[in-house]
């Protein structure tokens, strides 16, 4: 089901975003920067990371999918951040992330990773970014996806966790 290819993150970390790139990213998703901004309390120093990434997602995406994108319903991002923060996500999201998207998903967790190490980021921090990237990034797949993966997301979300 992955959209984003290596040899895509590949050109991503060889020539990464300047600061106008990561703007023209971010006003290609209208919705997105503003659903960064309701949550700039939370991301505190993580924010620009976090940006980062997002606009690297939107790159990644354009990049690889030439096809018209498919508009996301009115309010989803806010509507799903809710339920993640409710806890009523389903399944884990990583798990469904690794799965739909695992390219994207190991570049998220190794940048966040180095800047982890890097500003010593607290585990509530790592959860944060994780949540808000995972949101981003399953719209990005929502958006993209074919019409028959779609069904596949939502069964992912649908279907019990696993038992331990």
């Amino acid at each position: 089901m992955p959209l984003i290819s290596e040899s895509c993150l590949n050109r991503l970390d060889l020539d990464p975003l300047g600061p106008q790139d990561v703007m023209e990213q971010l006003r290609f998703f209208p919705e997105f920067f503003p659903f960064l901004q309701r949550q700039e309390e939370i991301m505190g120093r993580l924010r620009p990371v976090i940006t980062y990434l997002v606009a690297a997602t939107v790159w990644a995406f354009r990049a690889e999918n030439h096809q018209p994108k498919r508009e996301l319903e009115n309010g989803f991002l806010d509507s799903f951040w809710s339920g993640l923060v409710q806890g009523r996500a389903g399944t884990e999201l990583s798990d469904i992330l690794q799965e739909i998207e695992p390219n994207m998903w190991d570049h998220f967790l190794t940048l966040v990773r180095a800047a982890s190490d890097q500003e010593n980021w607290s585990a509530q921090e790592l959860a944060v970014a994780g949540k808000i990237y995972g949101t981003i990034l399953l719209a990005c797949e929502l958006i993209f996806c074919d019409k028959e993966d779609l069904l596949k997301i939502e069964n992912l979300f649908k279907s019990p966790p696993e038992a331990c």
